[in-house]
């Protein structure tokens, strides 16, 4: 049930990623959760498909989901805040209206907004302004924010190195009202995502 209720709340996971949340990193890890993969599928609770961003199978319920590779690369930051044990909440594209960030999680108390910015992508980066706004505006300082008072800090994830020296930049040049925001990329991420958290800029 844990990993038919990851994969929904999720949407779609490979099997890595449900294998390191919930079994671990052995070798009989990796087979108990072939196994149970597998018979979830075969009685029809989950299905399986391939996508670009994985060698894995990936599982969903239903259909598969839209966008399904960029999914797959935020929930790599959803495994690696899960692994930590202190990840309070993760809900993927939360609207506020004029901005919609990839996801919204909070970490030990600690509110974060995240960009998942795919090497495919070749629009220019244009959050910050949208960022700016939203700060400037107080709508984000309501009740249950977990700092009142304090806006949520910006985790910005590129898939490649090049991309991240590139979002960097952007990022310094157009964070004008001062924002807390943190460029890595994904394997960085996955490596140690508590020292990516650590401090601002690249």
């Amino acid at each position: 049930m844990s990993i038919q209720n990851h994969v929904v709340a999720r949407r779609s996971l490979t099997r890595e990623q449900v294998q390191l949340v919930i079994f671990g990193e052995t070798d009989y890890a990796r087979w108990k959760c072939r196994s149970v993969l597998k018979r979830l599928c075969d009685v029809g609770k989950l299905k399986r498909g391939r996508c670009m961003v994985s060698n894995d199978y990936v599982y969903f319920a239903g259909r598969p989901p839209d966008k399904i590779d960029h999914l797959i690369q935020v929930n790599w930051v959803w495994v690696s805040l899960m692994l930590t044990g202190r990840l309070d909440s993760f809900e993927n594209e939360p609207d506020y209206g004029t901005l919609i960030p990839d996801a919204y999680f909070a970490l030990d108390g600690k509110p974060y907004f995240l960009e998942l910015h795919r090497a495919v992508n070749q629009r220019k980066f244009d959050k910050m302004q949208k960022y700016a706004e939203y700060y400037q505006s107080g709508a984000w300082d309501v009740k249950g924010w977990p700092m009142p008072g304090k806006f949520a800090r910006v985790l910005v994830v590129a898939e490649t190195e090049k991309d991240a020296v590139k979002l960097s930049k952007v990022v310094s040049a157009e964070n004008e009202v001062g924002l807390w925001v943190r460029v890595a990329t994904l394997d960085e991420i996955r490596k140690g995502v508590w020292a990516c958290l650590s401090s601002a800029g690249k």
